[in-house]
């Protein structure tokens, strides 16, 4: 059973210095464009990405991860969309895992009567394992 750490997008994780803390749960998971962390984010949301959920969308060109360090990504779930081929081909030629969590999206829609976000695919995808606990930031 694992401590995860979810980080999104939002504001208000700004100025909070919670990178330390985040970077001492057993896995930190990210969401579409969150990685490369801009150095004045380090000491808010820390710099570590084991996991990526990527919408795939065009929204968050996929090209923008392909830097160095994002080979030590140690799995990626996407959605099946116009970047997913880009994302999925990178991740097989990384040695990096993947999963196409489409159904998942298709499930939230279904039940929500939207589009979900991809950040409320990742909280629902992860409490599908067994994970002690979930942090949200």
């Amino acid at each position: 059973r694992k401590r995860v750490a979810l980080v999104g997008p939002s504001l208000s994780s700004v100025g909070k210095n919670r990178g330390a803390a985040i970077e001492a749960c057993d896995l930190v998971v990210r969401m579409n464009f969150q990685w490369p962390i801009p150095a004045a984010l380090v000491d808010d949301v820390g710099t570590r990405m084991d996991v990526l959920y990527h919408c795939c969308n065009g929204d968050f060109p996929v090209a923008d991860l392909f830097l160095p360090g994002f080979a030590a990504t140690r799995f990626v779930c996407w959605q099946a969309n116009p970047d997913s081929f880009w994302l999925e081909a990178h991740c097989l030629a990384s040695g990096i895992p993947s999963l196409d969590v489409s159904s998942v999206y298709a499930e939230l829609e279904e039940l929500l009567r939207t589009p979900p976000f991809t950040g409320t695919v990742a909280i629902e995808h992860l409490r599908r394992f067994s994970v002690a606990e979930l942090h949200l930031s």
